[in-house]
């Protein structure tokens, strides 16, 4: 009840009170505050001392089980029903949701399995109600939690190795400017590594200044044989070869000499901490000196170079990082059928959903009734987990074309999400989860915030 504003009937609840209840849209509390004055909470009767915005908070669960008695309280329609054989969603009443809560009780359906579950229901449910019996395994879960999961499950972020993968990737390939200091970083680096090696116990010796180019070559061979091999396997051109390859000559150059002065001044100031020690000292200090100045010198040049001679590739913006961070569609999908181990090209449609729908009663809670309050815990967040995760393969099967006419069994749960995003270019999340259609009751950017319809089938 807390997601309707109680003046309108119109709009979501967006403004709550310090008590911690929301009863309201922004433009009726302000009217009622400007009119009234001071006002109590309808809900505890409390003083409004201050309100805040909550408009993308979720305050309470959102179950089939609380909105059923809604709909009884003020003869509404119930947002759920059943599709069978190809025909339009069938709304249920509430003769039908009874017979079917009466049905199951009296066989104990959710300790049946799928199969014995059809057997005890066939001569109590017409095939339509029987669909209604997975709403009612339903009723009592967290929608708005399930959305939660759906969209962790879309917009998932690639394994840790991967995206150190597609970090050195886009070092290697990219010509943009964080991708030319991660290049100067990575050879400074390597530079710097190797001098404080060949350094050690002469530190201070001028004679040994040569030793500064030895670590830039030895990256500069490093990145030219990666632009070589790109080359070969026909990912780059002659012509971005040899610019490439060009940048990390100069970026060298910058960077042996950055080094080479870096670490001469930071071998001197280090030589006279007493602390460490002349010797220690001198070789600490030279080599953050030398990666300091390298990287600085290196990143300069390769940055100047780039200004006058462009690489073919433009730096990324924000939904190209993004995508190169996040899972793709298909991997979405392969992960969310390996909850039920079925390979959707192989598997058909029919198939899968008695698959989800005996992974859907296994994880029951009153399937387990012995378990423990942390155990249902478990198996209701594994039972939503699975909701998720069917939705995401129907989706499948459905942009697909594989949902045949004789396929569509199934029960449905009808509700509306409130999406949001940070950016116009960014990922679109739900935030809260509603029953009755509603506005956010001011001006919106529907570009960052917008209602949708959301459909649960099961």
């Amino acid at each position: 009840m807390e997601d309707e504003c109680i003046f309108c009937y119109k709009s979501l609840a967006t403004v709550t009170s310090r008590c911690g209840h929301r009863w309201s849209c922004q433009t009726c509390i302000s009217k009622s505050l400007n009119e009234y004055g001071r006002s109590k909470c309808p809900y505890c009767r409390k003083a409004i001392v201050s309100t805040s915005d909550s408009t993308q908070l979720q305050l309470n669960p959102v179950t089939l089980a609380d909105r059923i008695q809604d709909c009884d309280a003020f003869q509404e329609q119930y947002p759920f029903g059943y599709l069978l054989l190809g025909t339009d969603q069938t709304i249920a009443d509430k003769d039908v949701y009874s017979a079917v809560t009466e049905a199951m009780a009296a066989v104990e359906a959710q300790l049946l399995d799928l199969k014995d579950l059809k057997v005890a229901l066939r001569g109590r449910l017409t095939m339509q109600q029987y669909q209604l019996v997975f709403v009612k395994l339903m009723e009592n879960q967290d929608l708005h939690n399930i959305l939660q999961k759906l969209d962790n499950r879309k917009f998932a972020k690639v394994e840790s190795t991967r995206v150190v993968r597609e970090i050195i990737i886009h070092t290697v390939e990219s010509t943009d400017n964080k991708a030319i200091a991660l290049r100067a970083a990575a050879t400074s680096v390597g530079d710097a590594v190797v001098q404080g090696i060949l350094r050690t116990g002469q530190a201070l010796n001028p004679a040994s200044v040569a030793i500064n180019g030895i670590g830039s070559v030895a990256m500069f061979s490093l990145f030219s044989a990666i632009e070589l091999y790109r080359y070969s396997k026909g990912e780059l051109s002659g012509v971005e070869t040899a610019k490439n390859i060009g940048e990390h000559l100069v970026g060298g150059l910058g960077g042996f000499g950055g080094a080479a002065g870096g670490f001469a001044a930071g071998a001197a100031l280090g030589s006279v901490v007493p602390v460490v020690g002349t010797a220690v000292g001198g070789i600490v200090g030279g080599v953050i000196g030398g990666l300091i100045g390298g990287i600085l010198c290196d990143g300069l040049f390769r940055w100047v170079y780039r200004k006058i001679v462009p690489g073919k590739r433009e730096e990324l913006n924000e939904r190209e990082i993004r995508e190169e961070q996040q899972l793709s569609a298909k991997e979405v999908v392969d992960r969310a059928a390996g909850k039920f181990g079925i390979n959707v090209e192989m598997v058909s449609f029919a198939d899968a959903h008695n698959i989800f729908r005996r992974n859907l009663l296994a994880y029951h809670p009153d399937k387990h009734p012995h378990a423990s309050p942390e155990q249902i815990e478990r198996l209701n967040d594994e039972t939503r987990d699975i909701m998720a995760c069917w939705q995401i393969v129907r989706e499948y099967y459905k942009d697909k074309g594989k949902i045949e006419e004789s396929d569509c069994e199934e029960g449905y749960i009808k509700g509306f999400t409130l999406l949001v995003r940070d950016t116009a270019a960014g990922v679109w999340t739900s935030t809260r989860m509603f029953f009755n259609n509603m506005t956010l009751g001011r001006e919106v950017d529907p570009r960052k915030e917008r209602i949708e319809e959301v459909t649960f089938y099961v």
